[in-house]
C-alpha cells in the first residue's frame, strides 16, 4: 500500500497543481506528480485506424488514450506490472483517481536524463552508439520477460542515476487492443521512428539497422513477421516529397531509410 504521508502530499498538491505534470521535493527526494488529463479526440484515432488498414500494418492500430481517471488507473496498473517483472520504471509512491506520484529516476543532485537530449548532446559516434545499444538491449529484455512498453519514443526513455535505461509514460496499454506480438512490434516501430533522425545525424543508420536486426532475430517468429510487414509497407515514404514538411519530413525520411536498411 502507498505510504499515508505520500498519499496526503499527493492529495494536497493536486488541488493546487495546474500543469499536467510537475516536479516537487518530498521527504528530501525529487518526485513527479502527474494529474489526470482530458480525453483525446476519438476522430484522431479513427483517422489513424483508417491509415493502418490501408497500409496493412496491424501493429500500428490505434491505441486510444482515454485520459482522466481511466488513464491514471492504467498507468498505475502498468507501473506495478512492469516493476514486478524487473523492468526499470519509476517507483509508484502514491495514487488516487485524480493523479499519481512517482519517483525521479535520478538522485537528489541530478535528475535522470532524457535519451533524446543525451543523443543530441553527445558528439562522438561511440557515445551515441553506446546509449543506442543499451536502449535496444533494454527493450529486448522487456520483451523476453513477456512484457511490453507503450509510447517508446526517445523522449520517454531515461538514463537513470546508475547510467541504466528506464522507461516512462504508461497512460495506455497496447495489449488492450493488440496481441502481444503486435505490442512488441509496436514498441520497436515507435522507437525506430524517434531514434532514426538522431542516428542519421551521426551517419550511423547502417550500424543502427545492423544492431536492430540482431535484436529482431531474438524475437518470436510472429513479432519478426509483424516487423517485416511494417518495414516493407512504410519504406515507401522514401519516395514521397517529405522534405517539404520540414523537421517532420526529415524525421519521416530518416525512418523510412532505416526501414529500408532493415528489410
Amino acid at each position: 500500500m502507498p505510504d499515508s504521508s505520500a498519499q496526503h502530499f499527493l492529495q494536497e498538491t493536486l488541488q493546487q497543481q495546474k500543469a499536467s505534470i510537475a516536479k516537487y521535493m518530498f521527504n528530501g527526494e525529487k518526485v513527479w506528480i502527474k494529474k489526470a488529463g482530458k480525453h483525446n479526440s476519438i476522430w484522431l484515432y479513427r483517422l489513424v485506424g483508417l491509415g493502418t488498414k490501408i497500409l496493412g500494418v496491424d501493429a500500428l492500430a490505434p491505441v486510444p488514450s482515454t485520459g482522466g481517471k481511466e488513464a491514471i488507473q492504467t498507468e498505475v496498473k502498468r507501473l506495478k506490472a512492469l516493476a514486478e517483472h524487473g523492468i526499470n520504471v519509476p517507483k509508484l509512491l502514491a495514487y488516487n483517481d485524480y493523479g499519481l506520484m512517482i519517483s525521479d529516476m535520478g538522485n537528489r543532485e541530478k535528475s535522470a536524463r532524457q535519451l533524446d537530449s543525451t543523443l543530441l548532446r553527445h558528439s562522438t559516434n561511440e557515445e551515441t552508439l553506446y546509449y543506442f545499444k543499451k536502449t535496444v538491449d533494454a527493450i529486448l529484455d522487456t520483451h523476453k520477460k513477456n512484457m511490453w512498453l507503450s509510447e517508446v519514443f526517445i523522449r520517454n526513455i531515461l538514463i537513470d542515476q546508475h547510467n541504466e535505461i528506464g522507461f516512462i509514460d504508461f497512460e495506455t496499454d497496447p495489449h488492450d487492443y493488440l496481441n502481444k506480438d503486435h505490442c512488441y512490434a509496436r514498441d520497436w516501430i515507435y522507437f525506430m521512428y524517434s531514434v532514426a533522425i538522431r542516428m542519421q545525424k551521426h551517419d550511423l543508420l547502417q550500424a543502427t539497422a545492423d544492431y536492430l536486426k540482431q535484436a529482431f532475430n531474438q524475437e518470436s517468429e510472429s513479432t519478426q513477421y509483424a516487423l517485416k510487414i511494417a518495414c516493407s509497407r512504410l519504406s515507401f515514404l522514401r519516395k514521397l516529397p517529405v522534405q517539404k514538411f520540414g523537421n517532420d519530413g526529415e524525421r519521416l525520411l530518416a525512418t523510412a531509410t532505416l526501414f529500408t536498411l532493415i528489410q
